[in-house]
């Protein structure tokens, strides 16, 4: 019987002596990952929100993008240009949002990017404010082709309309490598507006 009571103790103490290593696994493996979490929120500074934010109004005015026959969509590699509602607080007319021109700029010798708005009705200049500044910033336009139903894409868009989509890669310098961001702006089929 003292048999039996000594080899249910041993098994008892290495079942318990197991768990704690398990447990204290499982500790350290999360403190370890809480750590590093923490060093990555240290890591990620202000000029990177600022980028991000930079991107996140670049994408909302891009989906408000519409046709104007006064103001086509143009847009290369690194500068885009459409209509859009832009405020407005002086010039004679009443506070509020109107037809205007929206332009992205991104100075590859800077590596600013920036946005310029001007509305329709106003003969001033266009009020322009530095959005961010990044390393490299590259736009390619996408037309859905309905046969293969994919997308086509091109660095320029000049033509007539809009495209169906705008693709927007960054890229940050980051501690260690480059870091590179890639976003796709689905634009809405929006009616046509005219001049009249």
């Amino acid at each position: 019987m003292l048999r039996n009571r000594s080899s249910f103790t041993l098994i008892e103490l290495l079942l318990a002596t197991m768990l704690s290593v398990l447990v204290g696994a499982a500790v350290v493996s999360t403190f370890a990952a809480g750590l590093k979490a923490y060093h990555r929120v240290q890591g990620y500074g202000r000029g990177q929100a600022d980028i991000l934010l930079s991107l996140e109004k670049m994408e909302k005015d891009l989906r408000n993008a519409f046709a104007f026959s006064a103001i086509g969509f143009e847009g290369d590699s690194h500068q885009v240009s459409f209509a859009g509602f832009v405020p407005v607080s002086a010039q004679g007319l009443p506070a509020g949002e109107y037809i205007g021109q929206i332009t992205y700029v991104f100075d590859g010798s800077s590596g600013n990017l920036s946005r310029q708005q001007k509305a329709y009705l106003q003969n001033t200049p266009s009020d322009t404010q530095l959005m961010a500044s990044v390393k490299d910033l590259s736009l390619s336009y996408g037309s859905l082709n309905l046969v293969t139903q994919e997308y086509s894409w091109q660095d320029s868009w000049s033509s007539a309309g809009t495209p169906q989509a705008v693709k927007i890669t960054v890229t940050l310098k980051g501690e260690d490598e480059d870091i590179q961001l890639n976003r796709t702006v689905f634009l809405p089929l929006a009616p046509s507006i005219s001049q009249d």
